[in-house]
Formats: structure tokens, C-alpha cells, sequence
């Protein structure tokens, strides 16, 4: 999750670029026929603690990859480190800013209050900050977030695990989250001036697994309504989420805050939003848009985004991937995988020690049995799909899947179910040979007969 202004910034220093871990010294030879024995032993048990439990991972466990969270909240009773603001970002030992640098975003957010700029657009906010009660403290709260990469990232780690549980980064952060939160607040009381999107992008620089797929996302977001832009923010090796936010505020305490008119870049057509409920509508990994970029734009933006001469032309290029997913059923993927975590129960086999499994019987969903058995069918034509070359963002559903499967001991699915299964596809394969199909696909879990 990276702004991609290169225009504006200098090159990175070659030294800097890689972050990779100093490589170590070889062991001595005797060290090495010491450990030879250690090679055939049983492998090490990974286990995770969730709200005080302990959680067995299957020994089969591989780890997929880096995962996009939508965070958690910050305890109570936190306490601030410094006096204000200024004192927090002028000595914050994660990402601190000079006094000159602070003063610049002073003089700015003055001019904005007092209405003395040639825009138009920022001079006409001038009156509506007033009447508001938003004042200086809150546009430098507002200017920090979108113009400093650096301390903007390390200020959203304080939402993710294991960062939210360091009381010490959370202490550097506590007044910017407070006044954000205060930001937030007043902007939320201007009536019929925020426009509130029901589509927003979210470019991220690599590609991820998510951790779900609808919730709080907790702290601040960056988005924007433009599709480009958040391909910048991607890069070429990464992903956009394509996401709608709670914009009639059914879940969310705060509207969605446009501030392109008071960012540096006004061109990335920012929102901003925090604490806000998000449903994940799909992904769209770059190397896709970056091929079929007329198809998406068409898809997700007016009809203006596409040249005029490409739409009569009724060209090639409008059309979608090709040998994947259609864009439809790419759309139900959320919902599956919603469906796939509420199947998952807990057994304790020691005192607060468990083993998760996904249970298809299992009576603590509210799930149908209709919407189970559409779910097995799913995962059962993707994992035969999977076999024959997979393209890149059927991987990246694959990994998304696995995630979700990583601490799954076993799958219970009734031979009942299995035989409707066997209806639904037409299928002639015997039951042994369908449960043989999610054993083959799942990396660490085994269908078993419930």
C-alpha cells in the first residue's frame, strides 16, 4: 500500500533496497554431523493463540503468504506519550518529522482556514471548515495522513497484529488517532457536501490473502474512485480490491471523507476512511488490468473512461480475461469464502487447546442447506479446474482458500451430501473418489464422512 508519486520524490538509495536478512555464517562441519539426526525427526507443530486459546495447526502446514487484515481496535486505557500533536510527530520514534516540515503543513492548513488559495474548490471548504468547528489541529491531522508515506504506515501498523498489541508504538500514535477520530466526527455532521461513493478502489503492492472479506476495517483507509490510480498504488506486481463501503452508514459511525481537495495529489481523487464497515466486492490482480485495463474500466467506471473509438469500434480490448473466471463469477468468490469460515468449528482436545474443522452438518450457521451444498459444488469444480494450468488470479483464489483451510484438521461432509453433490454435477465418480478430489486439493486437510 504504497503512493506511487516517483515524480515527486528522489530515487531510493540502492543500499536501502533490500530488506533482506543479512545472510549467516556457515556452521562448523562438527556442528553440522551433531545435527544430522535432526533431519528425520516428526515435523514441529505450528500453533497460534486467538482470544486466549491455543490453536493447533496441522503438521502438514505450509505458510501461504503475506495476508491483508482488516485490523483490530486499540485497548482501553492507552495514554499519550507526549503533550500534543506536534510533540508526537516531531519526536516519534517510528517515523519523526523536522520542525521546518512542520511548519510548512501549519502555514497550509492556515491558508485553507482563511480561504487564500487560487483554487476554487479548497477556498469554498474555507467557510464550511469554519461553521464547523474544524480547525487547524484537524486539517494537520488530515495533511499528515495524505502527504507522509512513511509515518502514515507506520501509524496503520498500530492497527495490525502484532503491532496493536505494542503499548509503546500505540503511546507515539495517541493524539494523531484521537484528532482523526474528532476529524472525522465534525465531517460527518456537514449535511449534503460529502458525496458518499458506493465503490472505491484500494491498490495494494503485492499480492495478498485476506483475512475476510466483510467487517470493520479499524483505523484509516486510503481509497479512490479512480481505477488508475490505485493501479499506480499496486504497482505492477500487485492488486486492487474493489470494495463498498458502508456508505449509508448502517454499520459506521463516520461518512466517508473526500479529500482530494486538501491533499497534495488531488489528481488520486483520495477518500478516506476510518472505523468504516467494508464488503469486498473481488481483487483484480495489475498484470490483469494492465492487459484488459478498457474491459475494467468499462466494467467499474463511466463509459467516458473509455475512448469513444474503441467503444464503436466494439473492440477486442473491451473484452475480459480470457481462460478464467468470468468477471460474474468472480463476483460470488466473496460470498463462498464467507460461507467456507462459518463452517469452521472448534474441538477441544486439552483445556484451552483446540483443533479446528470445517463442518458441513454442523448446526451453528445459519447457512441452508441449499447454500452448503452450492458451496461444496464450488469448491469442488475449482479444485478440478485447478489441475489444468491455473491462471495467475485462480492462484491467487487458490491461496485465499488454503488460507482460510491453514489450521483445518479435517472436512466433514455426510455421504448424504456427497450423493446430492454427485446429482448436481452429473457425476458417475463414486464417493471415495470425491473425497479423494478435496484430499488431493486441500494442502493439510482431509474430507472425511461426517
Amino acid at each position: 500500500e504504497k503512493r506511487n508519486n516517483s515524480k515527486n520524490k528522489p530515487p531510493p538509495n540502492k543500499q536501502q533496497k533490500s530488506h533482506a536478512a543479512p545472510k549467516q555464517q556457515p556452521q562448523q562441519k562438527e556442528e553440522e554431523e551433531e545435527d544430522d539426526d535432526s533431519k528425520n525427526d516428526p515435523p514441529q507443530q505450528h500453533f497460534e493463540i486467538v482470544d486466549g486459546k491455543t490453536v493447533l495447526y496441522p503438521r502438514e502446514y505450509k505458510h501461504i503468504g503475506p495476508v491483508w487484515s482488516f485490523g483490530h481496535d486499540w485497548a482501553h486505557g492507552v495514554t499519550p506519550k507526549y503533550a500534543n500533536l506536534k510533540e508526537e510527530v516531531l519526536n516519534n520514534q517510528f517515523a519523526a518529522i523536522n520542525e521546518q516540515t512542520w511548519n510548512g503543513i501549519l502555514l497550509k492548513c492556515i491558508k485553507l482556514l482563511k480561504g487564500q488559495f487560487a483554487n476554487k474548490r479548497k477556498n469554498r471548504w474555507a467557510a464550511l471548515l469554519k461553521q464547523n468547528g474544524i480547525g487547524k489541529k484537524h486539517l494537520v491531522a488530515l495533511k499528515l495522513y495524505t502527504d507522509f508515506d512513511l509515518l502514515q504506515c507506520e501509524f496503520r501498523k498500530s492497527f495490525r497484529a502484532p503491532y496493536n498489541k505494542d503499548v509503546q508504538r500505540l503511546q507515539e500514535f495517541w493524539h494523531w488517532r484521537q484528532i482523526l477520530r474528532e476529524t472525522f466526527e465534525k465531517f460527518t455532521h456537514i449535511k449534503c457536501v460529502l458525496r458518499q461513493p458506493t465503490t472505491l478502489f484500494h491498490g495494494i503492492n503485492t499480492i495478498m490473502c485476506l483475512d475476510k472479506y466483510a467487517g470493520t476495517y479499524y483505523g484509516p483507509i486510503s481509497t479512490t474512485t479512480d481505477l488508475h490510480t490505485a493501479r499506480n498504488f499496486a504497482g505492477k506486481n500487485g492488486m486492487i480490491l474493489v470494495v463498498t463501503p458502508d456508505s449509508k452508514r448502517a454499520y459506521s459511525a463516520y461518512k466517508i471523507l473526500d479529500i482530494s481537495w486538501i491533499s497534495d495529489y488531488p489528481d488520486e481523487r483520495e477518500f478516506l476512511l476510518f472505523d468504516h464497515r467494508l464488503d469486498i466486492k473481488t481483487w483484480i490482480l495489475s498484470s490483469d488490468y494492465d492487459q484488459y485495463c478498457y474491459f475494467y474500466h468499462k466494467t467499474f467506471t463511466p463509459a467516458s473512461a473509455v475512448p469513444s473509438h474503441i467503444i464503436a469500434a466494439g473492440s477486442p480490448l473491451l473484452r475480459g480475461p480470457s481462460g478464467q473466471m468470468s468477471y460474474d463469477e468472480q463476483m460470488k468468490i466473496p460470498a463462498y469464502l464467507t460461507r467456507l469460515q462459518q463452517l469452521i468449528t472448534e474441538d477441544e482436545v486439552r483445556p484451552n487447546v483446540v483443533k479446528k474443522n470445517v463442518d458441513f452438518d454442523t448446526t451453528k450457521t445459519t447457512l441452508s442447506d441449499e447454500e452448503k451444498i452450492d458451496l461444496l459444488r464450488w469448491l469442488y469444480v475449482f479444485a478440478m479446474r485447478y489441475r489444468n494450468k491455473p491462471s495467475k488470479f485462480e492462484q491467487s483464489l487458490n491461496a485465499n482458500i488454503q488460507h482460510i483451510m491453514k489450521c483445518i484438521h479435517k472436512m466433514f461432509v455426510s455421504s448424504k451430501m456427497v450423493q446430492r453433490l454427485m446429482l448436481e454435477l452429473h457425476s458417475k465418480r463414486k464417493e471415495p473418489e470425491i473425497r479423494s478430489v478435496f484430499d488431493r486439493f486441500f494442502l493439510n486437510t482431509y474430507c472425511c464422512a461426517s
